[in-house]
Formats: structure tokens, sequence, C-alpha cells
């Protein structure tokens, strides 16, 4: 695995286990504003996988907002607390 992909590839996993924690009506809402944010069509945690697992390194300011959706801070935040 190429060792500048293991971030996003990371963060993207946290996300995933995250949003299958979530309440229904909390992933409905997560799917809505991910929906608004970016264009997306995504109705179920599913497609939230496979959509979060498709995206790349260049898309990490995505996977950064997905995160912070979810409250999934960045290493950044938790160091200037």
């Amino acid at each position: 695995m190429d060792a500048l992909a293991d971030p996003y590839l990371k963060k993207a996993t946290l996300c995933v286990d995250a949003a299958r924690q979530l309440p229904h009506d909390a992933a409905k809402m997560l799917l809505s504003s991910i929906n608004n944010a970016v264009g997306t069509r995504l109705s179920t945690i599913q497609d939230f996988e496979a959509w979060i697992k498709s995206l790349e390194q260049k898309d990490m300011p995505i996977i950064d907002m997905a995160a912070k959706m979810l409250g999934i801070e960045s290493n950044h935040e938790k160091q200037n607390k």
C-alpha cells in the first residue's frame, strides 16, 4: 500500500465505522448533508461506504468534511486543543 494513501484510507475507514453506529435518523441526516454538500445521491449507509471508499488522496478535503460531520477530529485539530 502506498504510504501517502494510508492517511486518507484510515480516515475513510473511521468514517465508515462511525456511520455504521449512527441511529437511523442521524444516518439519514448525515446522508442528506453529504448529498447537499457534494451533489451525491446516497440513500443508505452502504451507499456511503462505497462512496467514501471510492475517494482518492486528492479527495482528502471531502473525506475530512465527512469526518467532521461524524465528529471525527483530525490530528491537527487534536493538537490545537
